[in-house]
């Protein structure tokens, strides 16, 4: 939209080939508009977005800012006649008046230096003489009671500097090593393990394989690595927390997992028989005293893998994404008593079960417990042992009573595997989408975290 001047008669208009200074109506402070608003003189008139005044309705062709100069509203050629001294008139008079308060200011200082420099050399009455002593005696009064002041605040000063070095001090110590091993919950929460006196006892039985770095100590080697399983955190926020490069975080996290799942790796065991039948939860006596493993598989979402073929089989037509898929076995008790490495989201129960090394662990006579998809039965029959898993209702119309009341059993005793595998999925990395960069770690993340919880307190009593 092309600009034109408001005020009545002008017909000066903006064009980029003839640059003119056009102003918008001001809107603060209220006062200047209510002025503009009155030089310009229109009826029944309020300003909109768009109105505009040229730089011919000011003295110097520029508006001024300051409220004691006439072009702080404009007033040539307004489009009607007022009678007042002209613009070049008012403007000499503001000048003036500038030039006169610049010449008091100067008479003052020159004053002042006279009295100065003439005060012991010229006598005065005694009535100015007395008032000058009235007025020196409370100059010193006001002088001393400054220097009581300042000495007050110098003394503050002093103690604000003492308490500002204190504080930094504690600051500096107050690093995340300190803040997170402050307390049970914070170390639960951070690292997953259960109290501090287990992070110090993991921290003396894994000190002999964390990496070692010259900026962090075992302490922070062994945090970062939990806590990089625990909270899923970036790469640079470790970084930040730790006070590192990002780069010594990646080589921590690609050093320390494999050395530190290999070292824990003895928490998850295959139990014993006579351990099992010794320590079987009431609620498997009644019908599963043979029990020995509750078997399932989970997945964990991971990136996007770039190659092809990767991505074919890590595609899960149940989760609808690209996973990895682990086989996991507890105890009746709930304790993890084997995890497989990981497999493409594509591969069946069935498949993972044959391939993952979990049948070698099975003996003669245990009775396994697993969901509809493990079709294993024959694999364990050949081992001497059963399989016991819900009915099917394929080719009925529905289960028979007896059916139901079976499926119930096995689903009430089943359930200790999801509750287990939900243990594993409070750390963030298996309940998140794993970056590509972890993917490789998998099988070691998987362990640690098995590992860890089996030193939490048992499922199952």
């Amino acid at each position: 939209m092309v600009a034109s001047c408001c005020v009545i008669g002008c017909t000066n208009r903006f064009d980029k080939d003839n640059p003119k200074s056009f102003y918008r109506i001001p809107k603060k402070p209220e006062s200047r508009k209510k002025l503009w608003i009155s030089a310009i003189r229109r009826d029944q008139w309020e300003p909109r977005e768009n109105d505009r005044v040229c730089f011919q309705h000011f003295i110097c062709g520029v508006k001024s800012n300051d409220e004691h100069n006439p072009d702080y509203v404009p007033s040539v050629d307004m489009g009607y006649q007022k009678y007042k001294a002209s613009g070049d008139q008012r403007y000499a008079r503001f000048q003036r008046v500038e030039q006169r308060q610049a010449d008091k200011e100067k008479v003052q200082v020159a004053s002042v230096l006279l009295d100065l420099s003439n005060a012991e050399n010229i006598p005065e009455p005694k009535s100015v003489q007395s008032a000058k002593n009235n007025q020196h005696d409370a100059c010193i009064n006001k002088i001393a009671t400054l220097r009581l002041e300042n000495e007050q605040l110098y003394a503050e000063l002093g103690r604000l500097q003492t308490e500002n070095t204190t504080l930094k001090a504690n600051i500096s110590q107050l690093n995340v090593e300190t803040l997170v091993t402050a307390s049970d919950r914070k170390i639960q929460f951070y690292t997953g393990v259960h109290s501090k006196a287990l992070f110090m006892w993991l921290l003396s039985f894994c000190s002999c394989i964390l990496p070692s770095c010259k900026v962090m100590s075992p302490t922070s080697v062994l945090l970062c690595l939990l806590m990089k399983l625990r909270l899923n955190l970036q790469h640079e926020d470790l970084a930040y927390r730790f006070g590192v490069s990002k780069t010594t975080i990646s080589d921590i996290l690609n050093i320390g997992l494999p050395k530190l799942a290999n070292k824990l790796s003895f928490l998850i065991q295959w139990p014993d028989k006579e351990y099992l039948l010794s320590n079987m939860p009431s609620v498997f006596k009644p019908s599963y005293r043979r029990c020995s493993s509750i078997i399932d598989c989970f997945e964990v979402f991971i990136q996007r893998p770039g190659q092809l073929t990767a991505r074919a089989q890590t595609w899960s037509n149940y989760k609808h994404n690209n996973t990895i898929k682990f086989l996991v076995s507890i105890t009746p008790t709930g304790a993890i008593s084997f995890v497989s490495k990981a497999f493409g989201g594509r591969t069946s129960d069935k498949v993972i079960t044959q391939r993952s090394g979990y049948l070698d662990k099975i003996q003669h006579g245990d009775q396994v417990l697993a969901d509809r998809g493990f079709l294993i039965s024959e694999e364990l029959a050949n081992k001497s042992a059963t399989l016991v898993i819900p009915a099917f209702t394929r080719g009925k119309k529905q289960l028979s009573a007896k059916e139901v009341e079976q499926t119930r059993k096995i689903a009430h005793v089943r359930i200790h595997v999801e509750r287990a595998i939900q243990r594993l999925k409070n750390f963030n990395i298996l309940s998140s989408n794993m970056s590509m960069c972890m993917v490789p770690h998998s099988d070691s993340i998987v362990t640690i975290c098995s590992a860890i919880c089996n030193l939490q307190p048992k499922l199952v009593s």
